[in-house]
């Protein structure tokens, strides 16, 4: 512990809350703090009382007249009370004093305080998957370092705002990019005695909050163009009720999150199951989470997220969302180390066999940092011209095949003439036009400044567009098992 701290903050178990005396400052939260559960859940804890109880420990620490005395934080022998007490202390260990999740969690296993029971999921029936104690406060010092939790900046107020049913239920899951809420309704009322609320209720706060995007797990309620005409952005992507979704549709949502311009407000029915479950598959790719970890902040933000088998199949999703995610990662890191040159070059109408309905115009990106394609203005074909390492290159009698990419935003680059390798090179193309082309792959010719390229084979072996773009880049229910279900829904009334 910090100097300051040293011998001065414990944790223990006892049937009742020992009177603080001269030397020792003792207090509990197993009757201030409570979990209100779905069905049998009891924890973890949400932000706003995780920030409650990290902010009034550190105020008693840091207090003059409790500065001399030693602070205990006193639990209960009930296994659930003493899990989510531990909880408290672990991420106030991670967040406040710097610790390791794993440091932290030595710490609450020594002395006299009995072993912990894991969490579990928020459905009916016995639990499929559980969730353990170091995995919360992993996830916590995940999302510490990844910028999402940071209590300095975190709005208490809003966030116990928006979290109530009747103003919006919608909880922020990562800042600044992901917002789960419950799913609109054709008009505002009041369902079963619960307030439920027209697309344009939230108009307002989005626009505020930066979202641009919004997309729909459920089945249509209401009219998308209630959002499209305000100028969101609005997909759907269905999946049933307490189900896993179809890998298509995990691989759109996680295109779609990528290519966004803001913010992505996501809903199915009570905002739970099926909206935790594909926001969790974009911490898994881009942030490197587990599938444990992933569940435990979900559920940390939007208590009763992610439900049943999503809970597997999140498990199951793993190493697929690492790798790609790993791939994306060296990819990015590869190209702010040798930032790729890009041209476009112009085939003539002919010269190789077009696909039906495509254009003769065709986009490049050079992947060899070693030749450096250059737009030739002048048209000149004089060697002379050309920039000394290319000049040394082509001299140096290579005959490496020189790997192009096609762009990834084709049809915005002009038609220009390129100094390219003279040696036949494998290329990777794709129409300039709507962008909807499909990726083909062959040799070509091209030749010095001021002449035509040419196809030196002309036959097109078609590559799969998944395939395509990986190899161009180089490089997140029902009753018995969904927090979707109406009862589920209306339990969200705190």
């Amino acid at each position: 512990l910090p100097h300051s701290l040293y011998d001065r903050f414990y944790f223990a178990a006892a049937h009742r809350l020992p009177p603080s005396s001269i030397s020792v400052c003792t207090f509990s939260t197993d009757d201030e703090i409570i979990y209100e559960n779905f069905y049998a859940d009891f924890g973890p804890f949400n932000l706003a009382q995780l920030c409650r109880y990290c902010k009034r420990l550190d105020r008693k620490l840091k207090s003059a007249t409790l500065s001399k005395m030693k602070v205990v934080h006193i639990c209960s022998y009930d296994i659930r009370k003493r899990t989510n007490a531990a909880f408290l202390v672990g991420c106030y260990q991670v967040i406040y004093l710097k610790r390791s999740a794993e440091e932290a969690y030595q710490c609450l296993l020594t002395g006299n305080i009995p072993s912990f029971t894991p969490y579990r999921d928020a459905a009916f029936g016995p639990s499929t998957f559980h969730l353990n104690l170091l995995a919360c406060l992993q996830a916590v010092s995940k999302a510490v370092k990844c910028g999402f939790l940071n209590f300095e900046t975190f709005n208490l107020d809003e966030y116990e705002y928006y979290e109530k049913v009747e103003n919006g239920d919608l909880s922020w899951i990562i800042p600044k990019k992901f917002i789960a809420f419950s799913g609109p309704h054709s008009q505002s009322m009041l369902d079963h005695g619960y307030p439920v609320h027209s697309p344009e209720y939230y108009l307002p706060y989005f626009r505020k909050a930066g979202v641009s995007t919004v997309i729909r797990l459920n089945k249509k309620i209401y009219d998308a163009s209630r959002f499209t005409d305000a100028g969101f952005q609005h997909y759907d992507l269905f999946f049933p009720d307490g189900g896993v979704p179809p890998d298509s549709i995990m691989r759109q949502f996680l295109d779609i999150s990528e290519k966004s311009p803001g913010a992505i407000a996501v809903h199915c029915k009570a905002g739970l199951g099926r909206t935790g479950t594909l926001i969790a598959c974009y911490m898994m790719k881009h942030f490197r989470f587990s599938a444990a970890e992933a569940i435990a902040w979900v559920r940390i933000c939007r208590p009763g997220s992610i439900i049943g088998r999503q809970q597997n199949w999140l498990a199951d999703r793993q190493a697929w969302c690492w790798t790609e995610g790993d791939l994306l990662r060296q990819a990015k890191s590869q190209q702010e180390k040798s930032p790729l040159l890009t041209t476009s070059v112009f085939i003539a109408p002919g010269s190789v066999t077009m696909p039906e309905k495509t254009t003769s115009k065709w986009n490049y990106e050079h992947a060899n940092p070693t030749y450096l394609p250059i737009v030739n203005d002048q048209n000149s074909s004089s060697p002379s011209a050309w920039p000394a390492e290319f000049r040394t290159s082509m001299n140096s009698g290579t005959t490496d095949n020189h790997c192009w990419r096609p762009l990834p935003t084709a049809g915005k680059k002009s038609n220009t003439s390129s100094t390219i390798p003279e040696s036949p090179s494998v290329c990777r193309i794709s129409a300039m036009g709507d962008g909807n082309a499909t990726v083909y792959r062959h040799r070509v010719q091209v030749k010095p400044p001021g002449l035509t390229a040419s196809a030196t084979s002309p036959d097109f072996d078609r590559l799969d567009e998944s395939r395509g773009t990986k190899v161009g880049s180089a490089l997140l229910m029902s009753l018995s098992g969904s927090a979707d279900s109406p009862d589920a829904c209306n339990r969200r009334s705190r």
